[in-house]
């Protein structure tokens, strides 16, 4: 007789749970001889367990369990360790059974007073034995993720309960064998963005994930090599790797490049070129339709269920899910036309199982829903632009079936309550009122219209994706049709509304380049000759609107263009140059003395409109830094006094020249720098426009972080000088701006003495933050124009290879560096592939050469990943450009077949002298897929 048939039969004569242990211990007394304690013990518990597959739940075979840890006869970690390894199998996945068996374990580690290490754990067991049963308990999380939740039985909590005493356990990653780390981040990775874990469980797991990849012991480089080896290049397979059916990383980093460049180049915005860069990285994962779509989906939902709502006070989470129920569905069809044609593929049945799958995600999926807040009033909940109005994946599935990505009888039939339930309000408003769309918005957004019927109806359409498409039509059609200079009112009254809210500028951002608005814009302000004060007035509106989405969304380098006239920003972007005033010529010159007597005089009686008539905005623009420039001058000479200037400033304060504000404040701030504080007369004419109110916000939002920039909390003591000058008063005007309210939370960043090596550390960190996110199962984003600006692309790629070699992995560092190097970016940010290739990469090679063999192999594996990769990522992204765009331009800097022969012929010549040069270019020259893309880099090597 076994111990299975020993506790079947105790259990169907209903044996109390004392007597079935008295037996149990009867037989392993008799059979200690042939096996050891620990198996015995093990073998007990899961006889029970394999009764509970047919009997869920059951009490009897609870009790069986309990009283045999209380006795002490089955240990209780021998028990935990039995039970997580049991649930493995299908046949346990039940919820009251599953929890049935956490709370035996949580109750009985509870009763005894012991230390987690101690009981739940066996005393002495390393931390790399304790990954373990923690790995095992993240499976069990997954799969209560998938059953329905009893309310009686909360598995979810149990688990939970049980991880957090696991984790507490480990103490020293150190000691962790590299191959045990690896398969524990992996899983971790897998799990995270599926289960849904209490703030302590997932901080306390996240601290471990972020130890162990930062450990990186010297004397485990031999055992490096071989995981990366085994998972990664076994043989002279694609060096490429594996394309991962979970890997949410690509997708990620795609998604947030869409978002960070909105409105610009290869932005949401940028419509064929967003559908080039889906096309190029289809083809290059070599998924197919159900897989693409799936891990596509699955990327979305976990991008936005980690938008951290509280620090943008919703508006991230707004302009992210507006993304991608609003923008990608038009984005995915227009992918659809491309992809669709002279293939056989079935992309409407792809999308029917893709669809499907988010239910798997269901924990990302609540955090895609932003609930009402609990400590609002109910009217500030209805007002909230981040409350909930409508289901998620309701609003998604909609967007989906009105772009045709499915069927609507596949809507009917999988999705009955959602088809039932979402109605888009804008649509419904407009139905209800027998108007089209656009129509309605139309008369919504009349010259007529009060502020609080504009302002409730901008509230509604953020909050409704369904409509943003319509609406960024409709404004794009009024700046083409309104750009006029014989009537520029209702231009001006578009531009004041969405200067009003720039939310909706984010959403246009999402669905148009917003060089289509500023090009007629620009254009007008070029041609303008015509009339004196109400005109002049509305064109300032029309300026301040077009500074602020030019530096806002930095515009300068794009190509501005109307038909086939170029446009020069210059005279936007220079506003705050100082002319010498003998360097003027011809009508500026005239100009510039008109109206330096009719401000600056004592004797003047104000702006007539004669000098508005013969001046063009653009020369007012141009000339204001300096008819204020030379005006402080001339009253620090004694040639006019200082009630004189006031007066003269005064004016720029009004409708009539507040819109050339950007350009003086500016040119004030960068005089006061140069002369290092010791200009009392710049301060006080700073300090009088800047805390005059009204002022205008565009210029306050422009000017806000140049101003803390130069005016930290350790104001310098020459500020002394002038008794008038109050930097407080200065830095509360910004700080509201820019909505801080405690002095104690500006970033110090912001202060000009910051020095350079701050900057690299930044960078540094913004690289380290994305592997991070990686590795937790969050949807990753780096910020490269961002580190550009920190460092220049000499210094920013020798840091990127560093900090992704310290990880000590191939795939995560090998899309994140494929994505920096590959993927075009808009044309003010410098094409990175050439630099890595050229100028990084032999650096690189001279340093390694320098180490030993065994770190020489796990860089090789490391630099062919990475060059592989991003060539044949940026081979796929010039044919999709010339698929989708008609374009054959090199947009990353240089053919990948050229750069492919330079990189060739660089390793021969250098293989020699070089055994890295000669491992890499054997490396690649060994795989097929490879060679194949890039038959130029075998003609070289």
């Amino acid at each position: 007789m076994s111990l299975n048939e020993i506790t079947r039969n105790c259990y169907q004569n209903g044996i109390t749970a004392k007597k079935w242990l008295s037996l149990c211990k009867l037989f392993a007394s008799k059979n200690a001889a042939h096996s050891t304690p620990e198996a015995l013990q093990m073998e007990m518990c899961h006889s029970v367990l394999a009764l509970l597959s047919s009997y869920p739940g059951d009490a009897s075979l609870r009790r069986y369990l309990k009283t045999a840890v209380e006795d002490g006869f089955l240990p209780l970690h021998t028990f935990v360790s039995s039970f997580l390894l049991g649930v493995r199998s299908t046949e346990l996945h039940d919820a009251d059974t599953l929890d049935m068996l956490c709370r035996v374990a949580l109750d009985s580690y509870h009763t005894s007073g012991n230390q987690p290490i101690g009981s739940l754990v066996s005393a002495g067991t390393s931390s790399a034995d304790i990954l373990t049963p923690i790995q095992l308990t993240l499976q069990l999380l997954r799969t209560a993720s998938l059953l329905p939740i009893t309310p009686l039985h909360p598995l979810h909590n149990s688990a939970s309960e049980l991880l957090y005493l696991l984790l507490s356990c480990v103490s020293d990653v150190s000691t962790i064998p590299t191959a045990h780390a690896f398969s524990f981040m992996n899983e971790a990775a897998d799990a995270l963005p599926i289960i849904r874990l209490p703030p302590i469980v997932r901080q306390n797991l996240e601290n471990i994930l972020l130890q162990l990849y930062q450990n990186t012991d010297d004397t485990r480089l031999a055992l490096d090599t071989q995981v990366v080896h085994s998972q990664q290049f076994a043989g002279t397979g694609d060096i490429i790797g594996p394309s991962s059916e979970s890997d949410i990383v690509s997708f990620s980093l795609l998604f947030q490049s869409l978002l960070l460049y909105r409105g610009r180049e290869y932005g949401a915005g940028d419509g064929p070129h967003a559908v080039a860069l889906l096309v190029s990285f289809h083809r290059l994962s070599s998924w197919n339709p159900a897989t693409f779509y799936k891990q596509l989906l699955h990327s979305a939902i976990n991008m936005l269920a980690h938008v951290n709502i509280s620090s943008s006070g919703g508006a991230q989470y707004l302009i992210t899910r507006a993304f991608i129920t609003g923008r990608l569905p038009a984005l995915l069809a227009k992918f659809e036309e491309v992809e669709v044609e002279g293939t056989k593929s079935d992309w409407r049945g792809a999308m029917h199982l893709a669809v499907p799958s988010l239910f798997q995600h269901s924990v990302l999926l609540q955090g895609c829903e932003v609930p009402l807040d609990p400590h609002a009033s109910d009217s500030q909940n209805s007002n909230s632009s981040t409350s909930r109005s409508t289901s998620f994946i309701g609003e998604l599935i909609h967007q989906f079936s009105e772009f045709g990505l499915v069927e609507q009888s596949f809507v009917s039939t999988m999705f009955p309550t959602q088809a039932n339930e979402f109605h888009s309000k804008i649509w419904s408003e407009a139905h209800d009122a027998g108007l089209e769309i656009k129509a309605y918005l139309e008369t919504k957004f009349a010259a007529d219209s009060s502020e609080d019927d504009i302002a409730g109806i901008v509230q509604r359409i953020l909050k409704d994706p369904c409509s943003h498409a319509a609406f960024s039509e409709l404004i794009l059609k009024w700046f083409l049709a309104q750009a006029s200079p014989l009537d520029i009112e209702p231009l001006d009254h578009l531009c004041k509304i969405l200067q009003s809210h720039p939310e909706m500028i984010d959403i246009l951002s999402l669905h148009i380049k917003l060089s289509m608005l500023a090009s007629p814009a620009l254009a007008l302000l070029e041609d303008y000759e015509c009339d004196p004060q109400t005109a002049v007035s509305h064109l300032g509106g029309i300026v301040l609107f077009l500074q602020s989405i030019l530096a806002r969304f930095n515009l300068p380098a794009e190509k501005l263009m109307l038909g086939e006239r170029k446009l020069n920003t210059a005279i936007l972007t220079s506003a705050h140059v100082i002319y010498r005033v003998e360097e003027l010529k011809g009508p500026e010159s005239v100009s510039f003395h008109s109206w330096s007597k009719a401000l600056f005089d004592s004797g003047s009686e104000g702006i007539e409109d004669g000098i508005l008539r013969s001046t063009p905005p653009r020369t007012l623009l141009k000339l204001a830094a300096t008819l204020v420039s030379s005006a402080i001058q001339s009253c620090s000479d004694r040639k006019i006094d200082k009630d004189v200037l006031n007066n003269g400033i005064s004016f720029f304060r009004g409708p009539l020249l507040n819109w050339t504000l950007a350009g003086i404040v500016k040119m004030l701030l960068l005089e006061i720098q140069h002369r290092r504080f010791i200009a009392p007369l710049h301060l006080d004419v700073l300090q009088q426009l800047v805390t005059f109110q009204p002022f205008p916000k565009i210029v306050l939002h422009l000017s806000a972080g140049a101003i803390l920039r130069l005016f930290t909390q350790s104001t310098p003591i020459q500020l002394s000088q002038t008794d008038t000058f109050d930097p407080t008063s200065i830095r509360r005007v910004a700080l509201q701006t820019l909505g801080v309210s405690d002095e104690s939370t500006t970033n110090t960043n912001l202060s000009l003495t910051s020095g350079h090596s701050k900057g690299h550390n930044s960078a540094r960190e913004l690289i380290q933050h994305a592997l991070t996110d990686a590795a937790t199962g969050k949807a990753p984003i780096i910020d490269v124009e961002r580190c550009l600006l920190l460092m220049p692309p000499t210094q920013f790629l020798p840091a990127l290879y560093s900090e992704l070699a310290a990880i000590r992995q191939i795939e995560t560092p090998r899309r994140i560096a494929t994505h920096i190097l590959a993927t075009p970016r808009p044309s003010s940010s410098p094409p990175l592939l050439p630099i890595f290739l050229h100028v990084t990469l032999p650096t690189l090679i001279t340093s390694i050469d320098k180490v030993s063999p065994t770190e020489q192999a796990i860089a090789t594996d490391l630099l062919v990943a990475i060059i592989s990769s991003a060539l044949t990522a940026a081979l796929h992204t010039e044919w999709a450009l010339v698929s989708v765009c008609s374009e054959q331009r090199f947009v990353l800097g240089q053919s990948t077949t050229i750069l492919a022969r330079r990189l060739g012929g660089d390793l021969r010549r250098k293989a020699g002298k070089s055994p890295m040069s000669g491992a890499i270019a054997r490396r690649l020259a060994s795989s097929q897929p490879f060679v194949s893309n890039f038959p130029s880099f075998m003609a070289e090597v």
